[in-house]
């Protein structure tokens, strides 16, 4: 997974800056207090040696990497390690270049880096460096453009099927819990996705150390005066693949839950958001994926809609394709539209964010040689349709016999669709005037039509059940009761 990189105007961000070692004398996850002159910085990004690419900016290097054990470990992008070494190089490269306007900064990265940079954006002045080294200058990020984020990895990793938002009844706001809890409660936890949790999980060990509750920083890094403490990230790996039952007195499950939303998701940095609520906002130009099944289509839905509660005119936009993880086609066209789009957003917010009326922009997955893609877009997700499919489903029971029984009380059930919530399309001004007429306990509801010549005929729509049909007679079809 991508990691985000800042970018600030006057100069090119560093896009492979593994440590800050050779600048400060610090590894990753808790710059020291030790201080370089500019001199000395500069010749640390003019040493780059071996970057890989001609077009890439020069940038520290340290074959070594940044692993520096008992530090210097992967924390999974947790507010007060991963998010803090971001600021401390950007820190260091408005420092170095003078050219760069500590001023105008802007984050962006995909996947992984897409979930640093949501969680930045909920910090808009960063003031971490300059309170390690003075000479540091404080940095205003103006700007965020998330590409194929998780905003709450709970969810996102083990998603539970049910609602968000103030009640937990938004689909379109699905979440681990309560934006507002810093334990991270509210909903059950979900099912793990086990093939992606092992993958990833392999490829950081592949390419770094997790964190093994090892750290040497007490008194711990505290965002809003909130510690996580020590963790050991093995250990949560082991617990999920451990499975049911899912306790919640069990100490490891609920430091999972807390670590895996109120340190690593940006739904629960309600305190960062809140700050800019009567003041300056990030702008969030956020990228995600229909087809994605690692972050799907809610974990922007989610910060759009709690954005908007707490400013209709917070500047947040969602754009959609189908882009992102697998099974995403991630077409060239695709992402060329979705690029020049965050382009202009990061030209309009560069200088100074400011509010504006926003909302939700998608283009449609096709497949082949097909036609260029229709383009939709709304005030809101929900604004996105045109129709509604309504589905209800019986309460599911368990299959293993060792599973406990249904707890909802209910017996399986069924019911009809109510015909004002079928999916159709919108009655033409000439059209037949549709109406549905209510009627209850009848499953295979039918229809009567009656011709000109005063004949009626009854049309069941369910299995073959005897019709039963309305005694009014109509020139039109006319539903008598829930269609089918």
């Amino acid at each position: 997974m991508a990691s985000a990189a800042t970018s600030t105007t006057g100069s090119r961000p560093p896009t492979r800056a593994t440590t800050p070692t050779a600048i400060a004398g610090t590894t990753a996850g808790s710059p020291s207090t030790a201080t370089t002159s500019s001199a000395t910085r500069r010749a640390a990004f003019s040493s780059d040696e071996g970057h890989p690419e001609d077009n890439e900016p020069q940038t520290p290097f340290d074959p070594t990497g940044s692993i520096d054990l008992p530090r210097g470990t992967l924390h999974l992008k947790s507010r007060d390690y991963e998010i803090r070494d971001t600021q401390w190089l950007a820190a260091l490269v408005a420092e170095t270049y003078r050219d760069v306007d500590p001023s105008n900064v802007a984050v962006t990265g995909g996947s992984y880096g897409g979930i640093e940079s949501w969680l930045q954006a909920s910090q808009p002045t960063w003031t971490f460096p300059h309170s390690l080294d003075p000479t540091l200058p404080i940095l205003d990020l103006q700007v965020a453009v998330p590409k194929y984020p998780s905003t709450d990895l709970g969810y996102g990793l083990a998603p539970n099927g049910h609602g968000g938002g103030p009640g937990l009844q938004d689909l379109y706001e699905s979440s681990q819990g309560r934006p507002e809890d810093d334990e991270g409660d509210g909903n059950p936890i979900g099912v793990p996705k086990s093939s992606y949790v092992t993958g990833l999980f392999a490829l950081g060990e592949t390419n770094g150390v997790f964190e093994k509750g090892t750290s040497l920083d007490a008194p711990f890094p505290c965002t809003y005066g909130d510690c996580e403490g020590q963790i050991n990230i093995e250990s949560w790996k082991a617990r999920t693949d451990a499975g049911d039952p899912t306790s919640p007195e069990d100490p490891l499950v609920r430091q999972i839950r807390r670590g895996l939303t109120e340190f690593r998701g940006a739904y629960y940095q309600d305190e960062g958001w809140k700050a800019q609520q009567d003041g300056r906002k990030v702008a969030v130009f956020s990228i995600q994926g229909w087809t994605d099944d690692l972050f799907t289509a809610v974990e922007s839905f989610r910060m759009f809609k709690y954005l908007k509660r707490l400013d209709s005119l917070w500047p947040v936009e969602v754009a959609l394709g189908d882009v992102g993880h697998s099974r995403a086609q991630n077409r060239p066209d695709t992402w060329h539209k979705l690029n020049n789009d965050a382009f202009q957003w990061l030209q309009s917010h560069i200088d100074g964010s400011h509010e504006e009326r926003t909302g939700v922009t998608s283009e449609a997955t096709v497949c082949g040689d097909a036609d260029p893609p229709q383009q939709a877009s709304g005030r809101t997700p929900e604004g996105l349709a045109n129709r509604t499919i309504l589905f209800r489903l019986p309460p599911g029971n368990t299959v293993s016999p060792l599973g406990a029984a249904d707890r909802t009380g209910r017996r399986p059930t069924r019911s009809s669709v109510p015909r004002s919530s079928r999916a159709r399309p919108a009655a033409s001004p000439t059209g037949p005037p549709w109406a549905a007429t209510p009627r209850t306990r009848r499953r295979f509801p039918a229809r009567r039509r009656t011709s000109a010549s005063g004949t009626s005929e009854c049309l069941t729509c369910g299995r073959g059940r005897r019709p039963a049909c309305s005694p009014r007679a109509s020139s039109t079809w006319r539903p008598t009761g829930p269609s089918c």
